[in-house]
């Protein structure tokens, strides 16, 4: 599960670290990014886009933040976006709770500022007709490194996985076992 992240950076970092053009976005620098806030994500064509996070539920009001690497290819809102509606979340670190007192704990990698979590995102039509782009991150079941204080994880991308996972053109079965593959080197604080 990831409930929380942070993307505590600058705007040109962000640019210069996925190669990207500066548009007209806003960035303000957050050590925590909560649900159904507007953050940037990456699209396939490498363009920043600021989204919402969580994909509107219409079987629940709560939002749908996360979906399980598992189950994304088989069940039917998801199966489209994981094929078509990739993106990246780039983030400085997550957060979960470690039991059983609920101390929250901030998840960095060792090797990266800046990461990469897998998602999927889509265009939404609010009920007064304005579209919203809205986004999940993939998650799994966690490594090794933080098994003791959760069971699942952000899908977390090296930077040539990124690359094939956002190209179109990648199959599937590709794309899927990339992320299955996904085990950075995580420290707990």
């Amino acid at each position: 599960m990831c409930g929380r992240y942070s993307l505590d950076t600058q705007l040109e970092l962000l640019a210069s670290r996925y190669g990207v053009e500066i548009e007209t976005i806003e960035l303000n620098p957050s050590k925590e990014i909560f649900p159904t806030t507007q953050n940037p994500v990456i699209l396939q064509n490498h363009t920043f886009r600021l989204m919402k996070w969580g994909l509107t539920n219409p079987y629940n009001k709560q939002p749908i933040i996360n979906s399980r690497l598992e189950t994304v290819a088989q069940k039917p809102m998801f199966k489209k976006l994981i094929v078509e509606s990739r993106c990246l979340i780039p983030a400085t670190s997550f957060y979960e709770w470690e039991k059983p007192n609920k101390v929250k704990r901030e998840i960095t990698l060792l090797d990266q500022e800046i990461f990469s979590m897998a998602g999927i995102y889509r265009l939404f039509k609010t009920e007064d007709n304005k579209e919203l782009y809205e986004f999940s991150i993939l998650t799994m079941p966690a490594n090794k490194d933080i098994e003791t204080l959760h069971d699942r994880m952000p899908v977390i991308l090296n930077s040539t996985a990124e690359l094939l996972y956002l190209n179109e053109k990648t199959p599937l079965q590709k794309v899927l076992q990339l992320c299955q593959q996904a085990n950075p080197s995580l420290q707990i604080q």
